[in-house]
């Protein structure tokens, strides 16, 4: 006999999906589509603008106050150092199940990567 926990974790997803998709089929009012060609790229270019638009505001270097631009620089040591120490900490001490430790490894890549291959990638792309 299957656990009911189990059960309910099975079909839990399921469920939740199939009630989404009609909500969203009924709720949902319908959406704009271009009758034709000129609509379908109007539509495209005022989708770009705004896309523009959100770009131009979001690419500011300065932060609107000083704490939020010292903690916005705080964030990226104590990301890395963290991540990385406490992948060597499970890994040294074979702490936690296999699981968390291939999780916390998987972390401590990603940072590495961002940390040397992403400028990596950039420099050799200039």
């Amino acid at each position: 006999m299957i656990d009911p926990v189990t059960l309910i974790a099975l079909v839990g997803p399921l469920i939740k999906s199939g009630g989404q998709a009609l909500i969203n089929k009924f709720a949902k009012g319908e959406q704009y589509k271009p009758a034709n060609v000129d609509d379908a790229i109007k539509l495209m270019q005022a989708e770009t603008e705004a896309l523009k638009a959100r770009i131009q505001v979001a690419d500011t270097n300065e932060a609107s106050y000083p704490w939020v631009a010292a903690l916005v620089k705080l964030q990226r040591p104590v990301i890395v150092y963290g991540s990385i120490t406490g992948y060597m900490i499970m890994a040294l001490f074979d702490l936690g199940n296999p699981d968390a430790q291939k999780m916390v490894g998987e972390l401590a890549t990603i940072v590495i990567f961002w940390l040397f291959g992403e400028r990596t990638m950039l420099k050799i792309a200039k």
